[in-house]
């Protein structure tokens, strides 16, 4: 088959160590070496092709059944929800694509309102329905209504008739970060994947997801150009480029190298990437807060904030920005300092991150996978409040640390913000938890969108716990305007309103946590009392929309707070 795309996977030298599936042994040391690093993008490769083949194992399993029932009707979308069900928490979607390119099922149930529609105007369906072979495509816009890939497996009658395509469909920053952002967090190093035509499809950074190598500004340095038509031309080899690091607070030489896998008809480049040269002069370091958060710190960030919001606007953007991004500034008070975005996701002011000043960062998440600016962005538009996210502390060595921040509005175009870092707080939460989650309240919201066997929401929420939730994994839902419809074991919750729930820390979580449905899912931070301890814990939630009508979500406790 024709190689139709080309992918740059940048990983961390310490990959193996980190990842599922890899031989090479746990104890082994780690030494910069040609030898080592072939090793180590051998376990890259592995992991990596393991994870997409097991989706297309699904999607043969699944064009096998469909070739038996057809691909419309009732049985069809069953079929397609049962495979998404069974698939990585991280898959959004599934169709089923007839040979002129018309929809004819469509998975889970809110998307089945596209089933009819005609996606033969599409080359990459154009090409699936061509070639009637398994293919791995590009990324493109897809009619579910996020940029995404599809996974798509061919579907044949026993007689030998092509019949279409069923697929599997995800956001390749979504779906990738389940292997590298472990790494990430143990070894610091970053992972990006690139497309032939320059779009950036992941990077650890991911500020940088959307944008192009071979036309965006951030990217225009000779070297990077001369290295990015080299990596897309050739099937291996090793660069040295300069560029920002990791936490953006300056530019350093880095060191990469590449090799080449091949999955359905895509060719992936695979590189393991390392910094050999940080000795440029750092950036001054705010200082380090030295007991535990108290109400007044609390209190302290708050009139931080709205100073900062006061003096933009009384003294306008431009020397508001130019106050806030100086690292030695008035606007630096032990370890607060001011940010600011304007309402599309551009950083305005950071006066530790001087790289990230002007770059768009709206698909920047934490380091379990919360949307930080979405999140902030929305917290803004209501008029501001707080909410948590990690966050590299600038005054414990850049480690990514939970911060709990205070937004306000300057105005309706940008917003202003600060926080306290709360490293007493626990948040190491490991992948599997977080896989685990998801698929939770994925089958809770497929259950809710497709049982019809129940009299009313109560009937259909005791089931729903009785099968995804127990104790502390309990599922809970509320309607779009905050009103509790379920919460397993605070029973006299249930029909209250709770939009103005807040937390220990000042938190209003029902309210970003209907933000994050609106979005069609995402994650909150909260202290919540654990029923299992019958302690104040942070807990990290996950909530998925139920159509329009409400949300249901579930959360994992990381630990007693304090």
């Amino acid at each position: 088959m024709v190689n139709r795309f080309s992918v740059l996977v940048i990983v961390g030298v310490c990959l193996c160590l980190f990842s599922a599936g890899c031989t090479t042994s746990p104890d082994a040391t780690v030494t910069p070496g040609d030898n080592e690093m072939t090793v180590l993008l051998d376990c890259a490769i592995a992991n990596v092709s393991s994870g997409l083949s097991q989706l297309q194992e699904s999607n043969a399993e699944n064009a096998k059944e469909l070739s038996q029932t057809g691909i419309t009707g009732v049985a069809a979308n069953t079929l397609l929800q049962e495979k998404l069900t069974g698939t990585s928490p991280y898959v959004i979607s599934s169709l089923a694509i007839d040979p002129e390119g018309i929809v004819t099922a469509a998975a889970p149930a809110h998307y089945e309102i596209i089933a009819g529609m005609d996606l033969g105007y599409q080359s990459e369906v154009q090409y699936a329905n061509e070639v009637k072979e398994p293919v791995l495509s590009g990324i493109f816009m897809l009619e579910e209504g996020f940029p995404g890939i599809s996974l798509s497996y061919p579907i044949f009658s026993d007689t030998g008739a092509y019949l279409g395509y069923t697929d599997l469909t995800f956001r390749p920053e979504i779906f990738l970060r389940q292997y590298f952002r472990p790494i990430t967090k143990e070894t610091g190093y970053e992972f990006m994947v690139l497309q032939t035509d320059g779009t950036i499809l992941y990077e650890t950074n991911e500020e940088e997801v959307g944008k192009n190598t071979f036309t965006d500004p951030l990217y225009q340095s000779t070297e990077i150009q001369i290295l990015a038509e080299k990596v897309v031309a050739e099937s291996s080899g090793r660069g040295v480029y300069t560029f920002w690091d990791t936490d953006w607070k300056k530019e350093v030489s880095r060191e990469l190298y590449w090799s080449t896998v091949t999955f359905d008809g895509t060719e992936w480049r695979v590189a393991i990437i390392r910094d050999i040269n940080t000795s440029l002069s750092p950036t001054p370091l705010p200082t380090p807060r030295s007991d535990t958060v108290l109400d007044e710190d609390i209190l302290r960030v708050e009139s931080f904030v709205e100073d900062a919001a006061a003096f933009a606007q009384q003294n306008g953007r431009d020397v508001a920005l130019a106050a806030f991004n100086d690292p030695e500034g008035d606007f630096i008070d032990g370890e607060l300092y001011i940010f600011a975005y304007d309402m599309n996701g551009t950083t305005l002011a950071h006066p530790y991150q001087p790289g990230i000043i002007g770059e768009n960062r709206t698909a920047v998440v934490d380091g379990n996978g919360l949307e930080i600016i979405k999140c902030c962005r929305d917290l803004a538009a209501r008029g501001g409040g707080y909410l948590y996210f990690t966050f590299p502390n600038p005054s414990d060595s850049y480690r990514d640390e939970l911060k709990l921040a205070a937004i306000r509005p300057v105005d309706d175009t940008w917003y202003v913000g600060s926080g306290i870092y709360i490293p007493e707080m626990n948040v190491a939460l490991n992948q599997t938890a977080i896989d685990t989650l998801i698929g939770r309240v994925k089958e809770a919201q497929a259950f809710a969108l497709t049982t019809s066997s129940y009299g009313d929401n109560t009937e259909i929420f005791v089931a729903m716990n009785e099968k995804f939730g127990d104790d502390a994994n309990y599922v809970f839902a509320y309607d779009m305007n905050g009103t509790c419809l379920n919460l397993p074991f605070q029973p006299e919750m249930t029909g209250t309103d709770r939009l103005n729930f807040t937390d220990a820390y000042g938190v209003r979580a029902v309210e970003l946590e209907i933000d994050a449905a609106k979005r069609g899912g995402g994650y909150v931070y909260v202290v919540y009392e654990n029923p299992d301890t019958g302690m104040e814990e942070l807990k990290f939630c996950y909530v998925a929309p139920v159509m329009d009508m409400y949300f249901v979500g579930s959360g994992v406790y990381a630990g007693a707070v304090g």
